[in-house]
């Protein structure tokens, strides 16, 4: 009899240890469960639209094929446009975001991370004057990539999408502009602008993406997009086009920091 109930001590023992580790192991699991839905939602991910920090080699890759499923569409301009911008994956999405005449994407965008910009006196500006933009800027401050940076090393969509593509002049957006009525739609539930041809009907979409400034999305009601072009009264600035999508006016061309991260919709002769 004692020989059965020690018999059935070690039986007991053994079930509780058992049944302690799968206890753990279950509790770790959870544990490892919750980390990876606190890292979904993490601040620092999509939500706070920081970039995914992908290998280069990758995202080159993916740009790549962006071109490649991207159609030029024929609006009867002198240029025909493609149907999305640079790294979106569809006409609908948003894409990247580059600073003028830079072809890399990166998580700020500021005058201190803008490629051409060399802060000599440390102010972190590219003008002398606390506020006021001075142009008596020395020149080694802010490299002059010239008056357009169509089809140049300078060009996101030739060096990205081939030579066969380039960013669009400001003459060129003037032109789409002008010839094309602008309606307020929305497309696979991103909100945008379908821009069709008053001369053959044809139409693209452009998606309301907004820019960036630092490292945070800025307008997220309204689309900014840039030009190859640069403003020639002002070292500072390039010329883009910008859409009021609230206030429902019609498009213009502008002009905007050239660090700032705007999106590009190439085009093609």
């Amino acid at each position: 009899m004692k020989r059965f109930n020690l018999i059935l001590c070690i039986i007991a023992s053994v079930y509780m240890l058992f049944s302690t580790i799968a206890s753990c192991q279950s509790s770790s699991k959870t544990e490892s469960t919750k980390d990876i839905i606190i890292d979904t939602l993490s601040p620092n991910n999509s939500t706070n639209y920081a970039i995914e920090k992908e290998d280069s080699a990758k995202k080159e890759d993916n740009i790549k094929k962006d071109s490649v499923m991207a159609k030029a569409i024929d609006l009867g301009l002198s240029v025909l446009w493609a149907d999305r911008n640079i790294g979106a994956s569809s006409p609908e999405c948003n894409g990247d975001y580059f600073s003028w005449g830079e072809t890399t994407i990166k998580e700020e965008y500021t005058w201190l991370t803008y490629k051409f910009f060399i802060d000599s006196d440390d102010s972190g500006y590219p003008w002398k004057t606390d506020g006021e933009e001075d142009e008596d800027c020395t020149p080694n401050e802010l490299s002059n990539l010239g008056e357009d940076i169509a089809g140049t090393v300078y060009d996101a969509a030739y060096t990205l999408w081939g030579e066969d593509w380039m960013m669009p002049t400001r003459q060129q957006w003037n032109e789409l502009i002008e010839n094309c009525r602008w309606t307020i739609t929305t497309q696979n539930s991103n909100k945008g602008y379908k821009v069709t041809s008053k001369i053959n009907g044809n139409s693209i979409f452009l998606p309301i993406a907004g820019y960036r400034c630092d490292t945070t999305l800025h307008a997220k009601d309204a689309p900014f997009y840039w030009s190859s072009t640069s403003e020639p009264s002002s070292p500072y600035h390039a010329f883009g086009a910008y859409f009021e999508f609230f206030a429902c006016e019609p498009p213009y061309t502008g002009f905007w920091h050239r660090y700032n991260g705007l999106s590009i919709r190439p085009v093609k002769k």
